[in-house]
């Protein structure tokens, strides 16, 4: 028996009554005029919306309120429609990068065909400094109170209000965020602030070859906070588990603000490779030193913009059994923007594009006595184009895209060359593999948070990649290309994190002709 019977026979009516078809057919009709009288009543009953008042917005003026609910005029109001104009006007303020209002509805004149919001804009009310900033505490006082005057919340202000806190010398800080008692609207900011007036990083990887490595240890050590808070001093070494295969030295300083950032490094470095085959006598020295200044810009509601200028001194002298085999000295002048934002709540985008000029100035030239006719330029010009965006969705997962680019209608010297290999493109090669004067390429990464997991492996994700690039030489034809895939297990916890990943060439061997599944691993801690 369906749903629809009764105790009778389905094609009986109760009683033994039948109702005759032409009965049938008036009742039939008469329901439905009813419902068509009830129903232009219901409408009649409810005034068509003439117009909508939004009252709250310090961000939007009434051209663009305006576009948010126009589909709704003329059509009756009701909930589904009043709603449907909340709905909208929520979604255009995270749309833009703001934090979501709170929005209450009157309908004291909706008889009139008026619907007025009210939108409570949420703000920074106040910023709690705790613990010990060390000499920053000025400066988080000042960035606190542009924090509470900047007007309403935008991911972006907050994030770039944060990273610049973060540069501070030797702080580490976090930030949590909790309702203000004094008004639904407004949020207090709590700042945990720890200054250290040391502070370093120790890293472990085994992304070598035979030749050189595969073992290697980097570190770093700063001095922070002089010189009224704004100075670092440190520096910084690098070795292969093989003291001859490679070995260097450096030092680094920092001058300023969050406002505006001038930095030094200089790096020495010695390597003599041990070839597996014939061992030549082949010894690498380089001197590397960069000044660099970099100055965010203001102004931007839905983006952070920086902008940066840098002179590189690069010098490379190549010896084989104490014959100079190269001698190639690099000034190099690099300016571009640096663009970071976020659209909507999970998406964040990062873009970079820099314009590389090699100056023709201060020693720079390129001496290949193997060479016959040498193609190089010392006074090339190229453009690099870094795009990343990072999206986050579900209970901890993340899907990251990072596309490079670079173009130059030069035949560059070997270290400026587009680059497949290496951890940041073409992640199953241990070292560069393939070069040449332009390329492209990228990479797309799947990662899980792992929840609920033990204490010691707090922190603890897993990741899928793939990659694939190509390069262009100017002074040979067609491309190289390659393609690699893997995947990993991560461990961020404080200041310790490792990296356990396997992954293998797919199109195109390794430096020592191999296409096999390598394992690579990197442990880093912090102090």
């Amino acid at each position: 028996m369906t749903r629809h019977e009764t105790r009778c026979e389905k094609r009986q009516h109760c009683g033994g009554l039948r109702l005759p078809r032409r009965g049938k057919a008036i009742l039939i009709g008469i329901i439905s005029l009813a419902l068509e009288i009830t129903s232009a009543r219901a409408q009649s009953a409810a005034p068509n919306l003439v117009s909508v008042v939004v009252r709250g917005s310090t961000v939007y003026d009434a051209p663009t309120l305006f576009a948010v609910y126009r589909e709704q005029l003329g059509k009756p109001v009701t909930a589904t429609g009043a709603q449907a104009i909340a709905t909208a006007l929520v979604a255009k303020y995270e749309a833009d990068g703001y934090s979501r209002p709170q929005v209450k509805l009157d309908d004291a004149l909706l008889e009139a065909g008026v619907l007025r919001i009210d939108l409570l804009e949420p703000r920074i009310g106040e910023v709690r400094v705790n613990g010990n900033p060390g000499p920053h505490l000025d400066r988080l006082a000042k960035l606190c109170t542009k924090l509470r005057d900047v007007g309403p919340i935008t991911q972006a202000a907050l994030a770039a209000t944060l990273r610049q806190m973060r540069s501070l010398p030797g702080l580490t800080l976090q930030a949590t965020a909790a309702r203000d008692e004094t008004s639904t609207n407004l949020y207090r900011l709590d700042l945990d602030a720890e200054f250290d007036r040391t502070s370093g990083t120790l890293r472990v990887s085994n992304r070598g070859t035979d030749e050189s490595g595969p073992n290697f240890v980097l570190g770093q050590a700063m001095v922070n906070g002089l010189l009224g808070g704004h100075t670092n001093l440190g520096a910084m070494f690098g070795s292969a588990t093989d003291y001859e295969e490679y070995h260097g030295l450096g030092l680094l300083a920092s001058v300023g603000t969050a406002g505006g950032r001038l930095s030094f490094s200089g790096f020495r470095s010695r390597s003599n490779p041990h070839e597996r085959i014939v061992d030549r006598e082949d010894d690498y020295l380089r001197d590397l030193a960069s000044i660099a200044f970099a100055r965010p810009l203001p102004g931007f509601e839905r983006a952070n913009l920086t902008l940066t200028a840098t002179l590189d001194l690069d010098d490379l002298e190549i010896l084989r059994s104490g014959e100079r085999l190269r001698d190639e000295r690099l000034r190099m002048l690099t300016i571009g923007p640096r663009w970071n934002w976020r659209h909507g709540r999970g998406t964040d985008y990062f873009m970079g594009v820099d314009v590389v000029k090699g100056l023709d100035a201060m020693g720079s030239g390129l001496t290949a006595p193997d060479i016959a006719d040498d193609p190089r330029r010392a006074d090339f010009f190229l453009t690099r184009l870094t795009f990343t965006r990072l999206s986050r969705f579900g209970t901890g997962w993340s899907v990251r895209l990072d596309a490079f680019g670079q173009q130059t209608p030069y035949t560059l010297p070997y270290g400026e060359r587009f680059k497949i290999g290496g951890d940041r493109l073409g992640r199953g090669f241990e070292v560069a593999e393939i070069a040449g004067d332009s390329g492209l390429g990228a990479k797309v990464e799947v990662r899980r948070n792992l929840a609920n997991t033990p204490r010691v492996l707090r922190g603890a994700s897993l990741y899928s990649f793939y990659d694939i690039a190509a390069a262009f030489k100017q002074d040979a034809p067609g491309r190289e290309s390659a393609a690699t895939a893997g995947f990993g297990f991560a461990i961020q916890a404080g200041r310790v994190s490792s990296i356990v990943e396997l992954a293998q060439p797919l199109t195109h061997p390794d430096v020592e002709g191999r296409k096999d599944l390598t394992l690579f691993a990197e442990l880093a801690l912090g102090f």
